[in-house]
């Protein structure tokens, strides 16, 4: 149902704690969590509807997305799905990503290096042929859409 690397769980938010709130939008809250047995990062979407059933939450269009393209090196993971039966809710655990290009262009003092802009568009290009090969499109490709991880 899920790819290997994404879990569906059925249960609280209690394996993470929410470290701080980095905004929110017409249809979810996202969070900065920390997975409390190893420390690790992650980005918590929690999401204001709430769903009756399994069959809800499969429709949901970004899950279907995520199924299908959960395995390539330039598109975020979606670790795991935090349904909880009780209360109706659901959250979505991505990958933690450092910053968006936005912020890393707007937080240099000079422009960035050709290299730099090529690689950047190269890895850009190579998601989204991916993403195009399966079936999608993405209809908001912007800068605060592009998340990078530094290392």
């Amino acid at each position: 149902m899920y790819s290997s690397s994404c879990k569906l769980t059925y249960e609280t938010m209690t394996k993470y704690i929410i470290l701080n709130n980095l905004g929110e939008g017409s249809y979810a809250k996202v969070f900065k969590c920390e997975k409390i047995a190893d420390g690790s990062i992650w980005a918590c979407k929690q999401l204001f509807k709430t769903f009756e059933s399994m069959d809800d939450i499969e429709r949901i269009p970004e899950i279907q997305v995520f199924k299908k393209l959960n395995e390539h090196a330039n598109i975020i993971k979606l670790h795991e799905i935090i349904y909880n039966n009780r209360i109706c809710s659901l959250c979505l655990i991505f990958e933690w990503m450092d910053m968006d290009l936005y912020i890393y262009i707007k937080d240099r003092k000079s422009p960035l290096p050709k290299i730099i802009v090529a690689k950047c568009i190269y890895s850009i290009l190579i998601a989204l042929e991916y993403i195009h090969r399966h079936g999608f499109i993405h209809r908001d490709v912007s800068v605060e859409f592009v998340v990078l991880k530094c290392n």
